[in-house]
């Protein structure tokens, strides 16, 4: 991923104005799939909220935090899909995963689709 001040330098030059506060840019799911696969849907229309372990951001020091719009939009189908997600992520920091682990949820607008940055 180019480094921030390039992507806001190029989300400004399309004419996108941003809103106040920090912006942060960063991909989703943790393969080149799955990350193609919610982007996908963001930029179709369903997708406008994301759910990460609280445990991995920690982990990894960064923040991050239903309108997910996967799937069929069942619990059933968010709860299979981000159990799988959480128990890779779980491992990949070293922790088990269980029921009453801590999840942060976060709601997105989406302000302008733009060509992908090379």
């Amino acid at each position: 991923m180019p480094p921030l001040d390039e992507l806001i330098a190029k989300v400004r030059a399309a004419g996108v104005a941003l809103p106040p506060g920090r912006v942060r840019a960063d991909g989703y799911g943790d393969s080149a799939e799955l990350s193609a696969e919610l982007i996908d849907l963001i930029r179709s229309g369903p997708k406008r909220a994301g759910t990460g372990l609280l445990w991995a951001m920690e982990h990894d020091g960064a923040e991050y935090a239903a309108v997910e719009g996967e799937g069929d939009g069942s619990l059933a189908f968010w709860r299979d899909g981000h159990w799988r997600f959480f128990t890779r992520e779980c491992r990949r920091i070293g922790r088990e995963p269980s029921a009453d682990m801590p999840v942060v949820c976060a709601r997105f607008e989406l302000l302008a689709v733009l060509p992908p940055v090379r």
